[in-house]
């Protein structure tokens, strides 16, 4: 079969790998080339731009939300560009309006659509133990099956509304989101009263609990193991906002729901979701505890909104990643292209100088315009580099060679 996937993070590059592997011709595009990479080892074709994928048999997308599937599936023209009875699986959790969007979408271009969104961690996606929950035309979804067979264990269809099978996802991710959080608050009840969390969930879990979410998490709880995170905070309060907007549109009261959300979004506004990037230079433990305990004893808390963040980290793979102090182009350090080109004065009237938003997205769009993963930081006009900046140049995990000639870089 011939079949185009879209979206290779964690989740969708295992799952197209046993694409890959099980024999199929896959063409893969992602935002960011280094996954890309990895499947074309194993055989995959790389797609240049998103539209190209969707000349095939089948479309695969797993996108992180409604957003993204916006950009890309429906604004950057895939849709417009499909081959003529593609089927097209969209894997992703999704709102319950857009699937039902993307249903028409399809249905006016007489492209099949079925919304899999799955149940399971990446590591059951690389062994195909996925449970794909599935909805859509039936006939459809039979042409549809080997491809899903591939994917999962097991196929649940919910009917042929492609809604439904959101909607049951939205309510399954919000069932997982409460059962960790009252292990947690229980974990704490017990601990305070000379409970090791390890005996208390070892007792639950073997008990009236004996289902694999408590037994799986419930482990990570026991053991401490939160790093590295499987899942990010803000995919998690992205599942309950889904919750909450699935059950506004028909009058359903979930007040624990509203109860997760704020959990939720006090562990990203207080610092947590520096953990959710795939790049950070902020410390495993930097979750911003001292905030979240002053919110919870009823401080007021200012600003609490914005979040600190740096455009320019050593590119390294240790984690937590060194800090490039913007220090370095206050001082006259100019950032390159992959080629060597400096490109911030076409971005800014303040060239290298101007804000750390301009920088950033003027730096990921230079990414993923040229392919790569990393740009330079060129300071070789810098007098007396490591006199002015004595921890960057005390790094030894990078060649660093602020005193040689640009050119002269390996």
């Amino acid at each position: 079969m011939n079949i185009g996937f879209i979206g290779l993070g964690k989740m969708g590059k295992a799952i197209a790998g046993r694409l890959v592997a099980a024999g199929h011709q896959v063409r893969v595009w992602n935002r960011s080339p280094k996954p890309v990479q990895e499947l074309v080892a194993k055989g995959a074709e790389a797609a240049a731009q998103p539209a190209d994928v969707a000349r095939a048999d089948f479309l695969v997308t797993m996108l992180a939300n409604d957003d993204a599937v916006r950009a890309v599936v429906i604004d950057q023209g895939v849709l417009d560009a499909a081959t003529p009875g593609l089927i097209h699986l969209n894997l992703a959790t999704v709102s319950v309006a857009l699937a039902e969007e993307l249903a028409e979408l399809h249905r006016k271009r007489n492209l099949g659509y079925i919304a899999a969104p799955v149940f399971g961690r990446p590591d059951a996606a690389a062994e195909g133990k996925l449970n794909i929950v599935v909805a859509g035309d039936p006939t459809t979804l039979e042409r549809a099956q080997p491809v899903l067979s591939i994917i999962g264990q097991k196929t649940w269809p919910v009917g042929d509304r492609a809604e439904r099978a959101n909607a049951v996802k939205i309510a399954g991710n919000f069932m997982i989101a409460s059962a960790i959080e009252t292990m947690g608050e229980a974990v704490a009840l017990t601990r305070a009263h000379g409970i090791e969390s390890s005996e208390f969930l070892n007792i639950l879990t073997s008990t009236l609990f004996a289902a694999p979410i408590y037994k799986l998490y419930g482990a990570m709880i026991a053991t401490g193991k939160y790093q590295p995170a499987g899942f990010a905070a803000a995919l998690g309060l992205k599942d309950i906002r889904l919750a909450m907007a699935a059950a506004d549109a028909h009058s359903v009261p979930m007040p624990f729901a509203s109860s997760l959300r704020d959990s939720f979004m006090e562990l990203v506004a207080t610092g947590g979701a520096g953990q959710c990037f795939a790049v950070t230079t902020n410390p495993a433990l930097s979750t911003g505890d001292g905030i979240a305990m002053a919110l919870r004893a009823g401080v007021a808390v200012g600003d609490v909104e914005f979040m600190q963040f740096h455009p320019t980290a050593l590119h390294h793979p240790s984690m937590p990643r060194p800090l490039l102090s913007e220090a370095l182009r206050g001082e006259g350090a100019v950032l390159r292209d992959r080629d060597g080109r400096a490109f911030m004065a076409d971005e800014h009237p303040l060239g290298d100088l101007a804000p750390r938003d301009i920088v950033a997205r003027a730096i990921t769009r230079r990414l993923q315009e040229q392919g790569t993963d990393h740009l330079w930081l060129d300071a070789t006009g810098l007098e007396a580099f490591d006199e002015r900046f004595p921890t960057i140049a005390s790094i030894r995990l990078h060649p660093l060679m602020p005193n040689e000639a640009w050119r002269s870089r390996p």
